[in-house]
């Protein structure tokens, strides 16, 4: 997908999520419920992507969306809508809103792959160490 959006000068966008408060909400509840959460978090990414959109887990709580032929403006939208509807996730017992924090970053078909991959997880980490259950794009900020 990078090779084929820099070959093609098309837009590719990378969306990285890391839930929120995840190693409280293991150490208070377990790592049964954290696995919960983990699979429901799983599905809701599945079924709000489009079908050549690719989500994956990456580690821990953090998870990873390309977004082939979206723009940066396009790539908040969705995120926006994700935030919102994050907050729907229920898990059976115990009760408690999920929320997450969001870093996004389009291709500059100058850079590398781990570059790229850097521009998102340095706006997730300025948002999650600043905001929590916030996006943060530096690049919009310009």
């Amino acid at each position: 997908m990078f090779s084929r959006s820099i070959r093609h000068d098309s837009p590719l966008s990378l969306v990285i999520i890391d839930l929120d408060n995840f190693k409280i909400l293991n150490d208070t509840y377990g790592h049964k419920t954290g696995d919960k959460v983990l699979k429901a978090i799983g599905s809701f990414l599945a079924d709000n992507i489009r079908y050549e959109d690719q989500a994956a887990r990456i580690g821990g709580d953090e998870f990873t969306i390309l977004l082939p032929e979206t723009k940066l403006e396009e790539a908040v939208d969705f995120i926006s809508r994700l935030k919102s509807e994050l907050k729907e996730i229920t898990i059976d017992e115990p009760s408690f809103e999920l929320s997450a924090s969001f870093g996004v970053a389009e291709l500059n078909t100058q850079e590398s792959m781990d570059e790229f991959f850097q521009r998102a997880d340095k706006n997730l980490y300025q948002a999650k160490n600043q905001y929590k259950n916030e996006l943060l794009n530096t690049e919009r900020m310009k």
